[in-house]
């Protein structure tokens, strides 16, 4: 498939020096940027200082290739035509015509958006992989980790609806996750010491109450599936000490940071991991 042409050009920008996480590879929130933009671009103008919260909507991004300081970035929407996903929205971001990640968008009405429709068999890339099923929002006390006070919610975070931006949802969950990764034991002095660290492959966040200015923020995680060579955790997001607003999946590659390939996971993981819960 030619992923310059696929669909239509919904948002343009580049990669900037200061967005780079810490190994030197765009930051997860930045992605999720990029994809709100393009979903912006392509539907229907919303009104501004709506009372209504917006529907549940839910994201489900797959990496295939880190991007640099300097790189381009653009994306393309369209709409998935058959399959299990029929009139979903799809976003393809690229670099240099080279596709590095993708997004499925559940929960904006597809078909009432003027897109091109591309048959689902050409867009397996795009589809979930690792992720499946419903969103675990129920928490577990017996496995949650203590919930992480991520802060207040600033105007600054917000839209034109005083509504929390993706990206700093996505930022809410990675500060309160970093501290959680030490826990299991992905230290900076691990990583250093051993040449193994970690990279996303693959993201579902479902948000079903947003975030407003003034509102605090707190991150609960656990730590989800462990298999050879990757791992799960789940992060619940809350506002206001309320039940989780948003539920954040992940899927993580055990990576040789010299070759730049996925290795076995740490054996720290396997024996915090639940019975059953390896594979």
């Amino acid at each position: 498939m030619e992923w310059n042409n696929a669909g239509i050009r919904s948002h343009l920008t580049r990669v900037e020096a200061w967005e780079l996480d810490y190994n030197r590879h765009w930051s997860t929130r930045y992605y999720f940027r990029s994809f709100q933009h393009a979903s912006e671009a392509v539907r229907p103008s919303m009104p501004s200082h709506s009372d209504a919260e917006p529907a549940p909507r839910q994201w489900h991004v797959r990496f295939h290739r880190e991007l640099r300081s300097t790189s381009s970035v653009s994306v393309r929407s369209l709409l998935v035509g058959g399959g299990e996903h029929d009139g979903a929205v799809v976003h393809l971001l690229t670099s240099s015509g080279v596709l590095s990640a993708t997004c499925l968008e559940l929960g904006t009405h597809g078909s009432q958006l003027d897109l091109p429709v591309v048959d689902f068999t050409e867009l397996g890339l795009a589809f979930p992989r690792s992720i499946v099923g419903p969103p675990p929002w129920e928490t577990d006390s017996t496995h949650d980790s203590e919930p992480a006070p991520v802060g207040t919610i600033r105007p600054a975070d917000t839209d034109h609806n005083n509504s929390l931006l993706l990206e700093h949802l996505v930022r809410l969950w990675a500060q309160g996750s970093h501290e959680f990764f030490e826990f299991l034991g992905f230290t900076p002095e691990f990583t250093s010491q051993t040449d193994i660290g970690r990279v996303l492959a693959e993201i579902r966040l479902t948000w079903h109450v947003h975030g407003h200015a003034g509102d605090r923020a707190s991150v609960v995680s656990r730590l989800g599936p462990v298999r050879e060579k990757s791992f799960g955790v789940v992060h619940t997001v809350h506002f206001e000490e309320q039940a989780a607003s948003a539920v954040i999946e992940q899927v993580a590659l055990a990576v040789d940071m010299q070759s730049r390939r996925a290795t076995s996971v740490p054996d720290f993981l396997l024996s915090i991991a639940e019975p059953g819960r390896t594979s």
